[in-house]
């Protein structure tokens, strides 16, 4: 038993091929409206060998943003460039997406502070030990003072059996 060889590309093929290099696009719509039935299997089959083959890219698109999608074949190069520009539009969507999102999250925290009333920043710590002497732990509170940069401010409130109570301010301009 002997398994005949394909001798090259089909007919469809061929024509397709054709469209797709003579279009200054360098695509063409795999079925065109009116197609008979059995002409648009056929040319539906030569997309899907030809984009197999690797000597063209078959595509799927919504025509006019409709809700129905056609098939399109494109050369090599113009495939590249749809996915280029593909790839652009998601991005700028996203970036579009993130930018809403931070504008939501703006308003949200603009709401909250609307509706609190309006106190400066301020965090309570509590260093419990310190080992050494009062000379140690004063320069343990001028390293994190220093650390902490010009806009905090360091107040000790209360020292009390070994345990200063320390309140750390940022101060707003």
């Amino acid at each position: 038993m002997e398994i005949a060889m394909s001798r090259g590309l089909g007919r469809v093929e061929r024509w397709l091929l054709h469209e797709v290099e003579a279009n200054p696009w360098g695509s063409v719509t795999v079925v065109t409206a009116g197609a008979d039935p059995a002409e648009a299997e056929a040319s539906r089959r030569a997309a899907r060998n030809l984009d197999r083959k690797g000597l063209a890219v078959l595509r799927r698109t919504r025509a006019n943003g409709g809700s129905r999608s056609k098939s399109i074949l494109l050369s090599i190069d113009a495939a590249a460039a749809w996915d280029e520009d593909e790839a652009r539009e998601k991005a700028e969507k996203a970036r579009d997406e993130r930018r809403r999102a931070t504008r939501e999250e703006r308003k949200a925290y603009e709401s909250i502070n609307a509706t609190e009333p309006h106190r400066k920043s301020e965090l309570r710590v509590t260093i419990q030990r310190v080992s050494g002497d009062p000379m140690t732990a004063d320069l343990f509170l001028s390293e994190i003072e220093a650390s902490l940069g010009d806009a905090w401010r360091l107040d000790v409130l209360e020292e009390r059996y070994g345990t200063a109570q320390i309140r750390v301010r940022f101060e707003e301009e």
